[in-house]
């Protein structure tokens, strides 16, 4: 039970994130930047006041957040309680930061997360009591296509060093 559970928790920070690793800064904020100098960049806020490299930073440091909660999380009701915040947070969060052109997929995304966390809820964050297709919100073809669309953009324009 815990490795199965253990893997749905990996599952939703990946969809929640679009798969980014946070494995290291971002570097610029995208072809919207400019440079000022060596390993800085401008940003260029679009109309909605929302900029790529806000939305880099933001995945990046969520995605550090939401990992921390998943591996240190245990099937006691608390801890599988203090993920689902995390994650909620997360993808609520990164719903604020995202640029325009990537909106509607992190509506799929955060939809999804919030389904898969209501299940959590209802079942007093206990995994053993949580229905068996709690994790369906999160593996359906148009989640699945919106996290790839998601870690697709995110591998685009949030360069990291690794």
């Amino acid at each position: 039970m815990r490795r199965t559970w253990m893997m749905v928790a990996g599952l939703a920070t990946a969809v929640a994130l679009g798969g980014c690793n946070g494995s290291g800064g971002t570097k610029s904020d995208s072809a919207e930047s400019s440079p000022t100098s060596a390993g800085s960049a401008t940003t260029n806020p679009r109309a909605t006041g929302r900029s790529v490299g806000l939305f880099c930073q933001s995945t990046e440091t969520l995605n550090g957040r939401v990992t921390a909660a998943a591996l240190s999380m245990g099937e006691d009701p608390a801890q599988v309680r203090t993920f689902v915040d995390e994650l909620r947070a997360a993808s609520r969060e990164v719903a604020t930061t995202a640029p325009t052109e990537i909106a509607p997929d992190i509506r799929v995304i955060t939809d999804s997360v919030e389904a898969f966390a209501g299940s959590l809820e209802q079942a007093g964050y206990d995994p053993a009591k949580a229905p068996d297709d709690a994790a369906a919100a999160l593996a359906g073809p148009e989640v699945q296509a919106a996290s790839q669309r998601l870690e697709g953009y995110i591998n685009a324009r949030c360069p990291t060093d690794r």
